[in-house]
């Protein structure tokens, strides 16, 4: 009888590890999605930063070329 009741409280136990096993695989499943999605997004942000960037720099060469004064004799 005693091996009876080891044997049905370790498969519960076995059971109920299971279930926790099968919980975490799901929510690894679920953050490595997470885990993709913000690369993509960080990939996207970065190009977007150096396009803006570019953009601005070429924005201040402008400006500086335009507010330097040529001297009285290159006019």
């Amino acid at each position: 009888m005693q091996n009876s009741g080891m044997a049905s409280e370790n498969s519960q136990r076995m059971e109920k590890l299971e279930s926790h096993v099968a919980h975490l695989e799901h929510q690894v499943e679920q953050l490595n999605e997470v885990v993709v999605e913000q690369g993509k997004l960080l990939d996207k942000l970065k190009k977007e930063i150096q396009r803006q960037s570019g953009s601005l720099q070429t924005l201040e060469l402008e400006s500086v070329r335009s507010n330097v004064q040529k001297p009285p004799h290159y006019q």
